[in-house]
């Protein structure tokens, strides 16, 4: 819940010589906004302006300087309700998959979603000057596949997880073929998504 500032000042009071020894400068989550905690607000992927007013990409402009990339932390598979995305993904039929609790699945399986969810997060990748893209996973996703078969697929089980599993392929090699140099580090709730075509 630092500031820009704070960070900035944090950054000014790090030894140089860690510098020689550190590849990227971290912000992990609640870098948007958000109500109650940093859960409530996956689906927002915008910057929280009152703590950052000149967005992120000053914090990885200050930290280039410093010869640092930017790691930054996102969770864009899942939607918490009342965020931007779940607004978004409410307005077309077949965007989001519900599930037993709180979360919402961002339906990769459904092409026009899939477009959207991919032009949306390389051009945040962009805005806020991100070398390194951590991509985290928090909930298991087995219940939304099947729940989306009956709803949107007929009842074929299986075709919502062969889809969404290769758009996912899709959209890393999207990102990687539009930022150059780009590094993926895939996180799933301590490292529970142990997919070798990920990595």
């Amino acid at each position: 819940e630092r500031t820009s500032d704070e960070i900035i000042e944090i950054l000014n009071n790090t030894s140089e010589s860690v510098y020689k020894h550190t590849d990227a400068f971290w912000m992990d989550a609640g870098w948007y906004e958000y109500n109650e905690g940093w859960y409530d607000g996956v689906g927002n992927w915008k910057v929280d302006k009152s703590r950052y007013d000149n967005g992120i990409s000053e914090l990885s402009d200050y930290a280039h300087k410093k010869g640092l990339g930017h790691t930054l932390w996102y969770e864009p598979e899942r939607v918490f309700p009342g965020t931007q995305f779940h607004t978004i993904g409410s307005q077309h039929e077949g965007w989001l998959i519900n599930g037993s609790g709180d979360n919402i699945m961002w339906n990769l399986a459904n092409e026009d979603a899939f477009k959207y969810y991919s032009e949306y997060l390389l051009n945040s990748l962009k805005e806020n000057g991100v070398t390194v893209y951590r991509q985290d996973f928090n909930f298991a996703p087995l219940e939304y596949w099947q729940n989306a078969d009956k709803d949107f697929y007929d009842g074929r089980t299986g075709i919502c997880e062969n889809h969404y599993v290769t758009n996912l392929y899709r959209f890393l090699d999207y990102l990687t073929a539009n930022i150059d140099g780009l590094i993926i580090d895939n996180c799933a709730s301590g490292g529970k998504r142990l997919d070798l075509e990920m990595t």
